[in-house]
Formats: C-alpha cells, sequence, structure tokens
C-alpha cells in the first residue's frame, strides 16, 4: 500500500497522471512560439505560418501565401520572339533548350485583323512539343 501511494505521489509531483488539460494560453496569439499580433492587427482570413528565420509561427494573409507558393513554383522559361512579316512567333522552353528540340510551346500574333489582335498556338494547343525551328510551318489556331 505505501509503494503504490509513493508511486501515485511521485506521478502527480512529475505532471505524469495529472487531470487537468494544463496550462498555456486560450488565445493562440498569445503562446510563445507565435511572433506576436494584436487579434485586430490580424488580416482577415489569415492562417499560421512557420517562419524558420524567426523560429515562430507568424499571421499572413492567405492570398499573400497563395502568391509566395505561385512565385516559388513558377518556372522562368526562355523566350525567344521573331517577327516574320504580318506575323510574330513566340517560343519559350526551359533555359538552355536547342532551338531544334521539341521542347518548346509557341504561339503567333496577327496584328493584320485591325483592330483585333489574334493570339493562336501552333498545332492548336500550349504543349512544349514543337520545335523553334519549325515554328513558321506549323498550322495555328
Amino acid at each position: 500500500m505505501q509503494l503504490s501511494a509513493a508511486i501515485t505521489n511521485f506521478a502527480l509531483q512529475s505532471g505524469w497522471g495529472s487531470t487537468s488539460s494544463g496550462g498555456g494560453s486560450v488565445n493562440i496569439l498569445d503562446n510563445d512560439d507565435v511572433l506576436y499580433a494584436r487579434p485586430e492587427d490580424v488580416v482577415e482570413n489569415s492562417v499560421l505560418v512557420f517562419d524558420d528565420t524567426l523560429k515562430k509561427f507568424k499571421a499572413v494573409s492567405i492570398v499573400d501565401l497563395i502568391n509566395s507558393i505561385r512565385a516559388e513554383l513558377e518556372v522562368k522559361y526562355t523566350k525567344l520572339i521573331d517577327k516574320d512579316g504580318t506575323y510574330t512567333y513566340i517560343g519559350e522552353a526551359e533555359p538552355n533548350s536547342a532551338e531544334g528540340a521539341a521542347v518548346w510551346r509557341i504561339y503567333r500574333i496577327d496584328e493584320t485583323s485591325d483592330p483585333d489582335i489574334e493570339i493562336k498556338w501552333a498545332g492548336g494547343a500550349a504543349d512544349f512539343d514543337k520545335t523553334w525551328t519549325g515554328r513558321t510551318g506549323y498550322s495555328y489556331s
């Protein structure tokens, strides 16, 4: 009986077996691992994001978060432009792509339909399967 009481007493003093829900703040913005911000200063539709530099979570607008993710994911393409008679051809491919490799997406701008401008894709699609050197030979739609 004494051993059981001693174990129970030790567990309670150590925090083991405690029946309380623990301490801490009920306002997440008051927690130590969150960059402090007054609730009225937090932009509507914000989420908490971990900032590796600060080593804390901080409130960020969901719109700003989505835009930063898009910027990180956006691929920067090599772009070539060729003005040939009434057409302007624009080709995009991964950097350092050979002009004869079938890795380009190409569109053509036709400005002869004044006042309208027509932009059409080579082969009717924005697929990266054309060659820049063959740009004038594709059908555009």
